[in-house]
């Protein structure tokens, strides 16, 4: 995983429009702390495309954003990071955890 996009959307019942126009959610803010606690440090942004808030609702949010991350970082629920930990090569139908970087307990910021 590269990066994280964190928007919100527009619920219609019957279907979800991502339009980057509303604040993120708190489903949306778990799935981002279960990502942190499975990834690690993974480059983040807010997005907002229009209904742009003032900017200290902005700020709240990216407040949100950083006590997540600091959260699953200081409490070691992050996992090892990126290519450390993730051999596909070795097996295509799956990505395989590469017990050398688990071993050396591998944190990449």
């Amino acid at each position: 995983m590269q990066q994280i996009h964190l928007a919100g959307h527009h619920n219609h019942g019957d279907y979800i429009i991502d339009t980057h126009d509303a604040p993120v959610i708190d489903p949306v803010w778990d799935l981002y702390r279960y990502a942190l606690s499975r990834f690690g440090t993974v480059s983040t942004m807010i997005e907002r495309d229009d209904q742009i808030p003032e900017l200290e609702k902005l700020v709240q949010e990216l407040q949100i954003a950083r006590d997540i991350a600091a959260e699953c970082l200081s409490s070691g629920q992050a996992a090892v990071n990126k290519s450390a930990l993730y051999d596909a090569a070795s097996d295509k139908s799956a990505f395989k955890i590469n017990d050398q970087a688990l071993s050396r307990g591998v944190q990449h910021a």
